[in-house]
Formats: C-alpha cells, sequence, structure tokens
C-alpha cells in the first residue's frame, strides 16, 4: 500500500464478508460488552452504523472510535477521534526555552 487510496482499495468489499464481519462483531459484543468499540482501518461494504446500533443497544454507555469510516468519507457516527494518521499543527514552546529540540506531545 502506497497511500490512503491504496488502503482504501485493500479493504475487502464483499457481501459474505461483511456478514462474517458483523457476526463477529455482535458475537463480542454479546459476550463481553466493551466499553469501547474500537475498528481500525475502516469497515467492509455494509452497514457498520447496523453494528454501532446493536453495540449501543448492548451497551449504552459505551463509545465508538473514528474508524469505521475511513478517512471520514461516509460521515459516520463516532464519539471520539483516534488522531494518529492525522497531522498535528507544529507544537513550539510558549515560554521561550529549549528551542533546540522539538516537544513531544501524547494525546
Amino acid at each position: 500500500m502506497t497511500d490512503f487510496n491504496t488502503l482504501v482499495a485493500a479493504i475487502i468489499q464483499e457481501k459474505a464478508y461483511a456478514e462474517y464481519a458483523n457476526a463477529h462483531w455482535r458475537e463480542l459484543i454479546d459476550r463481553y460488552q466493551p466499553s469501547i468499540l474500537w475498528n481500525d482501518l475502516g469497515y467492509p461494504v455494509g452497514q457498520p452504523n447496523e453494528i454501532m446500533a446493536y453495540f449501543y443497544n448492548h451497551v449504552p454507555n459505551g463509545v465508538v472510535n473514528d474508524r469505521f469510516d475511513l478517512g471520514g468519507q461516509f460521515g459516520l457516527h463516532f464519539d471520539f477521534s483516534t488522531p494518529e494518521y492525522s497531522q498535528l499543527k507544529q507544537i513550539e514552546p510558549k515560554n521561550g526555552k529549549h528551542k533546540g529540540f522539538r516537544l513531544l506531545v501524547w494525546l
């Protein structure tokens, strides 16, 4: 994968795979009732909103990350974003000290 478009193109988009993935999500939700529904790098064809609704119906106080909607292309719901694939503005110290190194920010 060389760029964002090839990453998106690599997500399997067959209906049978989407049903397989949905069954796994439902099993995880039913067995463990996780507080966070964490996905990574997109979702196969189908209805990720269906899985989110299933999750919220079983875990009303749960939260969902923004990775069901790779790149924000589809306007799907999420409760928090995961910015490690995003570029933040350069952060510089305000007190004038430590100009010789870059500050690291942990989110």
